[in-house]
């Protein structure tokens, strides 16, 4: 696909030079016809394949992977599933596609998801290189992570259903349904993301 856009671009400005120079003897009608494929229908050819193919290469973690101020969330994905890190559990147990489990997480399940993922991508490149890229340790999402994108799968599993702490007291679980009772709160699922910086934070604290 790379190479197919770079041909396709290379092809329009040998066109459009072409025209400039006068090289193509041609009349009215038929430099009328080339100007507009060239000028007009290739670039919009040209940008919706651009579109589609980087729309679909964003959602993949080696994406994510190449910002060094991912570096260490890439990296959670991989660490022992036993820590309970609610990435590296789903990661490495499938629960998510592997390939784009990024995507899959940080994407709200709402009709404007996807685009609003988008529009957040936007906004890391403007902080990234107006303000200064961040550490791992200050990344924070935007707006809290809500249940709905967790119970979307887990909330009418039965492990879920039958899990303790799920049921710690009468009306707990009406609270996490109801968003009430947030899965990422202290004491609960607070470690989507165990990062190298906050494991040796935890050591300090420990010892």
């Amino acid at each position: 696909m790379v190479w197919l856009l770079a041909a396709l671009a290379v092809a329009d400005v040998l066109l459009i030079v072409a025209i400039i120079q006068g090289w193509m003897p041609m009349g009215g009608f038929a430099r009328k016809l080339i100007g507009f494929v060239v000028l007009g229908l290739f670039p919009l050819l040209w940008g919706g394949a651009a579109f589609s193919y980087n729309f679909n290469r964003i959602k993949n973690v080696e994406f994510c992977a190449t910002c060094h101020t991912m570096s260490e969330h890439v990296a959670s994905l991989k660490i022992p599933d036993e820590t309970m890190a609610l990435s590296a559990l789903h990661y490495q147990n499938n629960y998510v596609p592997q390939e784009t489990a990024c995507y899959f997480c940080h994407t709200n399940y709402t009709w404007f998801g996807p685009i609003q993922g988008k529009m957040n991508g936007i906004r890391h490149i403007y902080v990234y290189y107006f303000k200064g890229p961040p550490e791992p340790a200050d990344l924070h999402i935007y707006t809290p992570y809500n249940n709905r994108d967790c119970l979307r799968c887990h909330g009418k599993a039965k492990r879920w259903n039958t899990q303790p702490m799920h049921n710690l007291r009468a009306g707990f679980k009406d609270d996490i349904l109801s968003g009430k009772q947030r899965c990422l709160d202290s004491g609960c699922h607070q470690d989507a993301h165990l990062t190298a910086s906050k494991i040796k934070a935890r050591a300090e604290e420990d010892w």
